[in-house]
């Protein structure tokens, strides 16, 4: 599943939603 949250645009790590 692809990250879609502002903070990952923003350059942030993508938390993964796998978990």
């Amino acid at each position: 599943m692809e990250c879609s949250i502002p903070e990952f645009q923003k350059g942030k790590p993508c938390p993964n939603k796998t978990n």
